[in-house]
């Protein structure tokens, strides 16, 4: 069951990821060959939970806020283009599912996890390359601004860096469980190369910072143990460096107001505070939301100014907020608080999967100030869900193991006294049993 359950998740991961078509890269889209694979994974995941049952309900109340945010998604589904709506209320469902397919597969084991992902994301940067050479016309996209973009076989290249960030991710976090050798430190160098090369030229502004962030986090929380100095210092040190690095740059002539404009692009942010603008009005308009669509039907409706009419809001916390209302943005702050809950349990048990989780759960909010990936069908939700249960579980495996080997520690003890109490009597008096 196991590694049935690793080749759907891997199947899962492909149609997620790769853009499985023969047309050239335009606009990463769903395809009908993606989609099938998709509810395909999800029937396969499904069937499992079935027959897993037990698996299915820990499930539910470890990951209760997500199933909450599900419902309450559910049911504004229909204030906008319900068939958009509904078709992402089943990945959204779907993505559970294939939590609990991913429970199976690992059984508690985060290393397996982890290096299963980091084999995934750095075969896509390898076929990325690889098409990038062979079928540039197919690897890499030429949009408005005028300087191609890398996209390798996703698509799209936001979605390029995302991989990006799963793969430095799961690197970071593996180097933060193990001890380091020269062998393990030479391959590592290597996966990181060749997980940064297209993550760099895809010009993902956003995923670029997301992996500066997270490997800021790798060196701030470094160590076998949390040290609050220690931690403090490294991160005066961090800020100090960012804000040196700032100055510097805006020194040499470079408009950098934020993460950067392209050369072509709206000026400030690449458009985003007009595009949040946007969204904040939605909000205050439409505080029970205005369905989890692409906000086709709603632009169609809409007097709301707003520079493009784009899919979503580039900001996680505010497109959540106006497609599912204040109550759905609620729900999400549950889900990340319990995340960072989980995440800061594990501090005393299992450091390196507390460095681990934190890193993780912390980029994805800093993603989510310009980019959107919650509640959104893309991998980094989908892996930012399925590694928040993956930790929990080897959490439990960790305490579970724990609390066996104190009980074995105890019977021993238990049976080294019976066996000196059958011994008393033959011991006479005044004499010392060690004696």
């Amino acid at each position: 069951m196991p590694f049935f359950s690793t080749i759907v998740f891997l199947i899962y991961l492909t149609a997620r990821s790769v853009q499985l078509s023969i047309a050239p890269a335009t606009q990463f889209e769903e395809t009908p060959v993606k989609t099938a694979l998709l509810f395909a994974s999800y029937a396969f995941a499904a069937a499992m939970a079935v027959v897993h049952y037990r698996t299915l309900e820990r499930t539910l109340l470890r990951l209760w806020p997500f199933v909450m945010l599900c419902v309450i998604v559910f049911a504004t589904s229909f204030n906008g283009d319900s068939s958009v709506s509904l078709l992402r209320g089943g990945h959204v469902l779907g993505l559970f599912l294939m939590a609990v397919c991913a429970d199976l597969a690992f059984r508690g084991d985060y290393d397996r996890f982890l290096r299963v992902m980091l084999w995934f994301c750095l075969t896509c940067m390898a076929l990325s390359i690889v098409t990038v050479i062979v079928l540039p016309a197919r690897g890499m996209v030429n949009p408005a601004w005028n300087n191609l973009r890398w996209v390798g076989v996703t698509g799209h290249p936001n979605l390029l860096g995302a991989i990006g960030i799963a793969g430095m991710w799961a690197l970071l976090s593996l180097a933060a469980r193990h001890r380091w050798t020269m062998g393990s430190m030479l391959r590592g160098g290597i996966a990181a190369i060749v997980i940064l090369i297209p993550t760099v030229l895809s010009d993902s502004r956003t995923s670029q910072l997301t992996i500066a962030v997270m490997v800021a986090l790798f060196w701030i929380l470094g160590g076998s143990r949390l040290r609050p100095a220690s931690i403090a210092t490294r991160l005066v040190i961090a800020l100090c460096l960012v804000g040196f690095g700032a100055v510097t740059l805006s020194a040499l002539g470079m408009n950098l107001p934020f993460f950067g404009v392209r050369e072509g692009a709206t000026d400030s942010l690449s458009g985003r505070p007009e595009i949040w603008a946007a969204g904040i009005d939605t909000i205050l308009n439409h505080p029970f939301g205005i369905s989890n669509d692409n906000l086709t039907a709603y632009w169609a409706r809409s007097t709301i100014n707003a520079p493009e009419k784009y899919t979503h809001f580039h900001d996680g916390y505010l497109d959540v907020t106006a497609k599912g209302g204040v109550i759905a943005g609620v729900a999400l702050l549950l889900i990340l608080g319990k995340m960072l809950r989980d995440v800061g349990r594990t501090v005393s048990v299992d450091y390196g999967l507390f460095r681990s989780g934190m890193m993780l759960t912390v980029s994805l909010m800093f993603y989510n100030l310009q980019e959107t990936s919650f509640m959104r069908e893309n991998i980094l939700w989908s892996l930012q869900i399925i590694a928040w249960l993956m930790l929990i579980v080897s959490y439990r495996r960790t305490m579970d193991e724990m609390v066996e080997d104190a009980g074995d520690e105890d019977e021993g003890d238990a049976a080294d006294d019976d066996r000196l109490a059958t011994l008393a009597p033959a011991v006479p008096k005044g004499r010392n049993l060690r004696a």
